[in-house]
């Protein structure tokens, strides 16, 4: 249980619930609402609050501008906006003016950046989760 007590109403729910030797059949039911067993459902982890871990994705975001590349791990229920912040922040380097985030095969994902990566997988949006970061386009110096 957190320190906060965020999580309390669920802990108190699934205790009693165990202390009172439910029946197998509400015991089922406790496992499905709390994302255990073959019948999980994911959706019910997420109103409860409760995680079993499956609930992280790997990124993996290329900078454009510096040609480095930045892996890490993070909810499916992140935006993508935050996916970028957190991208900016592990290669350190500023989000400038101009700056596109898109999938790496290039489609530009600025239309898509208050969705979740669970709704860019429904989508079928950057179903490899390979982002990049490229700057403005600039014309050529004479």
């Amino acid at each position: 249980m957190s320190t906060d007590g965020s999580d309390r109403g669920t802990s108190v729910c699934v205790a009693a619930a165990l202390d009172d030797k439910e029946s197998d059949d509400q015991h089922h039911i406790l496992e499905v609402l709390l994302g255990a067993g073959p019948t999980a459902n994911p959706l019910n982890r997420k109103v409860l609050g409760v995680s079993n871990g499956s609930d992280e994705v790997e990124v993996q975001v290329k900078s454009l501008k510096t040609a480095e590349t930045a892996k890490f791990k993070i909810s499916d229920s992140a935006t993508l906006l935050s996916v970028w912040d957190a991208a900016v922040t592990k290669l350190n380097e500023p989000k400038n003016a101009g700056d596109t985030f898109r999938c790496a095969k290039g489609q530009d994902l600025t239309g898509f950046l208050n969705q979740s990566l669970a709704q860019l997988q429904e989508q079928k949006v950057c179903e490899d989760r390979h982002f990049e970061i490229k700057g403005p386009s600039g014309g050529a110096i004479a």
